[in-house]
C-alpha cells in the first residue's frame, strides 16, 4: 500500500494514496460505506491501522467511535477524519 506521512496534532499518520482501504471497505460492505459520512480516501490512519490492513484484517464499519469515548474492546486502531480522531475496530 502506498502511503504519505502526515503530521497531525494527534499523531504522525498516513494517508492511503492509492485508495486500498476504501476499496477493501467497498468490497466488504458495498455502498453502505458511503452512508457513514466519512471519506476514507481523505482519512489519516495510524501506522498500526495500516499494518493491520496489510496483514489481512478488515476494519469493521459498524464499530467506529470517537477516540475519547471508545471502549477499546478487541483489536482497534485510530484514524483521523475532518480533524477528529476515531477508533475503529477490526474483525
Amino acid at each position: 500500500m502506498k502511503t504519505r506521512e502526515i503530521n497531525t496534532r494527534f499523531m504522525t499518520g498516513y494517508q492511503d494514496v492509492d485508495g486500498e482501504i476504501m476499496d477493501l471497505l467497498l468490497n466488504e460492505y458495498g455502498t453502505q460505506v458511503y452512508d457513514l459520512g466519512i471519506s476514507f480516501d481523505e482519512c489519516i490512519f495510524s501506522a498500526r491501522f495500516i499494518s493491520a490492513v496489510e496483514s489481512g484484517l478488515t476494519p469493521d464499519i459498524n464499530r467506529i467511535e470517537p477516540a475519547h469515548a471508545a471502549k477499546k474492546y478487541g483489536e482497534y486502531h485510530h484514524f483521523i477524519y475532518d480533524d477528529e480522531c476515531y477508533t475503529m475496530y477490526f474483525k
